[in-house]
Formats: C-alpha cells, structure tokens, sequence
C-alpha cells in the first residue's frame, strides 16, 4: 500500500491477514496522481523515483520523442504487424498463463525463435522482465527469447511483444539480432533509444487497436499532455488495452512499487500508440 495514511480500510480475510479493498486502492492511486502533479511530494520508501520516471513519462510529448520511427518505419512495421505477428499471435496467446514453457515458431522469412519462460526472482528479480538473444554466427545461428514469468500475465504477454519486436527491426533494417537485449522495465529511458522504442512500437500496435486510438488520437494534446493526464491515460490505457496485455492494477497481490511501475508501462505504450496514430496514421 502507498506508505500514506489511506481514507479508506483494507478488507480483512481469514484470521489476520488483510488486502486492500478496491475504493483502498482507487484512494492510492489518487494519492498518486496527487504526487505526480506535486513534485515536492514524497510518498518515501524508495517510490519517488518511480513516480519521477512516471512524472517524465506523463510530460512528454511522444510526438517528438527523439526515438520516435520515422513516419516510414512505423508504417512499415505496422504493415510487418497485420501480416506477420497478429496471424501467428494464436502461438504464444497461452504462454502467458503458464509458469514455464518452451515453444518453438517461426517469423519474418521463416526464422525459428525459440522462446523460453520461467520464474526468475534471484539476482536483478522482477526488474529483468525479459530478452531476446542469439546464439551461434551466420546461417546457423539460432534466436531465442525468455520471459520471466514472475510477472503477472499482461506484463508477460508485453516482454514477449517487445522482444519479437527487436526482431522485426532486425528483419526490417536487415541489421544483425544483437547478442542479447534485455527489457528492464524502465521505459522513459526507452523515449531517448531508438532500438528499445521501436520494440516498444510493437507492443502498442498490439496492445491498441487502430479504431480504438483513432478518438484519442485526434484528441492526443488534450487528453495526454494536461497536467492531470495520468488519470486520463491510466482509465483509457487499462479500459481500452486488448485484453491479454491488461494488468489488473486494483490486483491485492501487487506491492505498491509494482502497482506503480505497471500503470507507468499503461501509460507509456497508450502515449506511444497514440503518437504513431498522430504521426504516421497507423
């Protein structure tokens, strides 16, 4: 729960243990949006910095992100999109719901990805949500992608996307897969580089479908850049987000850190759909 004294009590369960209710939660999320407006306000115990790159996230005109694609990239990936991914999405559609699995497909001119997923939580943990790699040179090099499957299922479903993203840059740009790319989770970082936002430009393909942002879209400057805009992406970015990529933020199970870096993911893939839409009319 944010470390603010809350309105609202948590539902109790069995003997001791207590969860936070919904209107617990919805008052947390308000005290949020509150932080994110006020940079002076702290919510301590290690969040600031969260709701800093949140606070980055939310400000930012995606518009002119200096790792946005290019008007023909984007098309051309959304083209790669339609033709290539959504058709064999029925492949890893259950992948998300398992704890550990190990598929093979093929992709983009008939390469074999092998994708792997498991639970990490040693090491860097939940901050590692994934990466693509390659093994081996040349023509037998094979390419491979692991998920790390502690995280809740959309967020799954998001480091699968991003990583067949970095793909499909490779296969468009005809560039060499790099050894491994990793997904950490912290995507203003991603608005500067222009490999991590192209494969973030995939998940949002996926997760937002075109007639779903085209309202946003054309709205994108009221809607996403006034100054409580947080609260305007979260409800349209968790109402409207296909459901395989929707995490439910109201979830009891989630600590605040994660509740908070998982609405920072919702707003930044609805912001970049939305900038594609207004950009490159995809």
């Amino acid at each position: 729960m944010w470390p603010l004294k809350s309105p609202k009590p948590a539902v109790k369960i069995q003997g001791d243990v207590q969860v936070p209710g919904k209107e617990a939660l919805t008052s947390e999320l308000s005290l949020l949006f509150t932080a994110i407006q006020s940079p002076s306000m702290s919510l301590g115990d290690g969040l600031d910095e969260r709701v800093g790159e949140l606070r980055t996230i939310v400000s930012a005109d995606y518009r002119e992100a200096a790792a946005l694609p290019s008007n023909q990239s984007a098309r051309e990936l959304s083209g790669i999109v339609e033709a290539e991914v959504k058709p064999r999405s029925q492949i890893w559609d259950s992948m998300p719901y398992s704890k550990r699995f190990s598929r093979v497909f093929e992709i983009f001119a008939a390469q074999r990805v092998t994708v792997q997923g498991a639970p990490y939580l040693e090491g860097a943990g939940l901050d590692l949500w994934g990466f693509s790699f390659r093994l081996g040179r040349g023509k037998a090099s094979e390419l491979g992608i692991f998920v790390n499957t502690a995280h809740v299922a959309g967020a799954i479903a998001t480091t699968l996307a991003h990583e067949i993203g970095h793909l499909a840059e490779s296969y468009i740009f005809n560039l060499k897969q790099p050894r491994v790319a990793l997904l950490d989770g912290t995507f203003a970082e991603h608005l500067d580089h222009e490999s991590e936002l192209f494969a973030d430009c995939l998940v949002s393909l996926m997760a937002y479908h075109r007639s779903v942002v085209r309202n946003i879209g054309i709205r994108y400057e009221a809607l996403l850049l006034k100054p409580n805009a947080v609260a305007e992406a979260a409800r349209y970015g968790y109402a409207e987000i296909c459901p395989e990529f929707r995490i439910d933020i109201f979830s009891p199970d989630l600590s605040a850190q994660w509740r908070l870096r998982y609405l920072t993911s919702v707003v930044h893939y609805l912001k970049l759909r939305c900038a594609l839409y207004h950009t490159a009319g995809v």
